[in-house]
């Protein structure tokens, strides 16, 4: 992902880091760039997909993240798909991303959701513990 990637909140993103930093420093404002090999070497750290995961779970992240916005997100990884194939990021694949959406507001791995209860039928309800994609995902 680069600081173009419009579905993350860069704000929350920040202050992610800055809550999960083990040795605070000051961040600039503005603190993401695009990557450029020559940056590691002088200590620029990368924030990688592994750190990406645990940002989309956190309670700082996902008020932030509106249903635009995990549309964006599919739109973004299956736009990635139809590029690479096999998909990977930093050693890991799609399925090991949780990108979608679900009717609690949290994202959740491929295989551990069911699409909503129109298209499988009446069993699920929003109380229910099943894990449904929000409806409004394919509004």
């Amino acid at each position: 992902m680069s600081k173009a990637t419009s579905f993350i909140d860069i704000n929350a993103m920040r202050e992610y880091i800055i809550e999960n930093e083990k040795s605070f420093h000051h961040y600039d404002d503005s603190p993401f760039i695009d990557y450029d090999s020559n940056l590691h070497q002088i200590g620029v750290r990368e924030f990688t997909w592994k750190e990406c995961i645990a940002m989309f779970r956190s309670e700082k992240f996902l008020p932030t993240h509106s249903i635009e916005n995990n549309q964006q997100m599919i739109g973004y990884f299956y736009s990635k798909c139809l590029k690479d194939q096999p998909m990977i990021f930093d050693g890991m694949s799609l399925l090991d991303i949780p990108f979608l959406l679900d009717q609690h507001h949290h994202l959740q791995l491929i295989k551990d959701i069911y699409f909503p209860a129109e298209t499988i039928g009446e069993s699920g309800t929003p109380d229910s513990e099943d894990l449904f994609v929000h409806q409004r995902i394919f509004n």
